[in-house]
């Protein structure tokens, strides 16, 4: 019988800075989004990211 290919290997990076600070994978994917939609609101309706507005 034929064997099932194995799932894709994946590898999840975080860049640490010295002062504490991080960078992830869903930072880069809001970067990302910010440069498609050309606007910070946008790109954080696009993802679902709070925008720190209240009303």
């Amino acid at each position: 019988m034929g064997r099932k290919a194995p799932d894709a290997t994946q590898l999840e990076l975080t860049i640490r800075f010295a002062n504490g600070g991080t960078v992830t994978a869903e930072d880069i994917d809001l970067i990302e989004a910010v440069r498609r939609a050309r606007s910070i609101l946008a790109a954080s309706k696009a993802t679902g990211v709070p925008t720190g507005n209240a009303g």
